[in-house]
């Protein structure tokens, strides 16, 4: 999460791939850092009762928060 934030500090959009959070923490991409808002989509599929191996796939994209009236979400389910 660090370098994450990291290139926050750098950055005013940061787009990430194979990420690995689960859906329930796909809101934890919001905390990395105050000033950015995001969006994301786990590969996980948690519709079985147990998980089994690692965490996989995932795409998100953080951006800063003043840009979020320019920044529309289109849900594709695709």
């Amino acid at each position: 999460m660090s370098e994450i934030a990291e290139l926050c500090k750098q950055n005013d959009c940061v787009l990430l791939q194979e990420h690995w959070l689960l859906p329930g923490e796909i809101s934890y991409l919001n905390n990395i850092h105050k000033d950015f808002l995001s969006t994301g989509l786990s590969a996980v599929d948690v519709s079985k009762d147990l998980l089994i191996g690692r965490p996989y796939g995932g795409t998100a994209i953080l951006f800063r928060k003043e840009l979020s009236g320019s920044i529309s979400v289109t849900e594709t389910n695709d």
